[in-house]
């Protein structure tokens, strides 16, 4: 009765971005934003509570890479071997 590891196929597993997230690039670095546009922040921000419209999250150099390398054609074997290739410490 013990789980069994599913077995995933990296060359076969490819993912690509949602067209709906919001994110820039700057100097090689990825920045996510993530509107705060539920009905309770909008109902808080009218009662003059301080919301910000917006949150960002920055992502590191490694996240930044594999984020820019995800286009819905790359597996994450291809990605992963990139990484690899980019930064050496990563391969260890």
């Amino acid at each position: 009765m013990g789980r069994q590891k599913a077995e995933i196929d990296l060359e076969q597993l490819i993912y690509e971005k949602n067209p709906q997230v919001q994110f820039k690039l700057q100097a090689g670095q990825v920045t996510i934003i993530r509107p705060q546009n539920h009905w309770i922040q909008r109902t808080l921000r009218r009662l003059h509570v301080k919301i910000p419209l917006e949150t960002q999250l920055e992502l590191d150099d490694y996240g930044s890479f594999v984020f820019r390398h995800v286009n819905g054609k790359r597996s994450v074997h291809q990605i992963g071997q990139a990484l690899a290739g980019q930064y050496d410490d990563f391969a260890k």
